[in-house]
């Protein structure tokens, strides 16, 4: 009996001296203030959810270390990076007044236009001594009625990190998350991407 109560107060003390860490949780919402005169005044353009092409759709930081993908223990998004994504590009276009409406995918809505968008890479790189934020999101404008690719693009971005942490890379994320929906926006404007 003496024996149990010794090891219970054993595993008592060792579990109150467990080190817990704290996890640090980050977003990408960052605010595109670019707003037209409609340039579709007869669309509209439906944001269908984002497509990950690897493992980093849900809410773990990946990087690939030497080739060897892994993700961060003490760090996460706040929120799915498909969830993100989409929530960014869908308000950006409705404040970019570009259509007649923009409506998300769950919309009830006639769309005459869909936005697809595939995440093909989100990694936070490292590789000798160079570290850099590696984000790929390639785009399709689809015709809602015949279903037919209008056109696509590919947006790129490499980004030098200074600092090979989970924190430095959010914030490459979110620049390179912001120049994506702005750049993919000033191209529906400029109509390279719907004639």
């Amino acid at each position: 009996m003496r024996k149990i109560f010794l090891l219970l107060i054993v595993l008592f003390i060792s579990g109150c001296a467990i080190k817990t860490h704290q996890i640090n949780s980050y977003d990408l919402e960052s605010k595109i203030n670019l707003h037209f005169n409609k340039k579709y005044p007869n669309r509209v353009l439906m944001v269908d959810y984002p497509n990950s092409l690897g493992p980093f759709g849900g809410s773990k930081i990946y990087y690939k270390r030497d080739g060897i993908t892994s993700y961060y223990l003490y760090s996460k998004w706040s929120e799915s990076l498909n969830k993100m994504v989409y929530k960014q590009l869908l308000s950006s276009l409705e404040d970019a007044n570009l259509f007649k409406s923009v409506v998300g995918f769950n919309s009830t809505a006639k769309a005459d236009t869909v936005l697809e968008t595939n995440i093909e890479s989100f990694y936070h790189i490292v590789k000798d001594d160079n570290s850099y934020a590696d984000i790929e999101i390639a785009v399709k404008l689809i015709d809602a009625n015949s279903g037919k690719v209008i056109n696509s693009k590919k947006y790129i971005y490499n980004l030098i990190m200074q600092e090979a942490n989970a924190k430095e890379f959010r914030a490459k994320a979110k620049e390179a998350l912001k120049r994506f929906t702005k750049e993919l926006i000033e191209d529906l404007a400029n109509k390279n991407l719907l004639r």
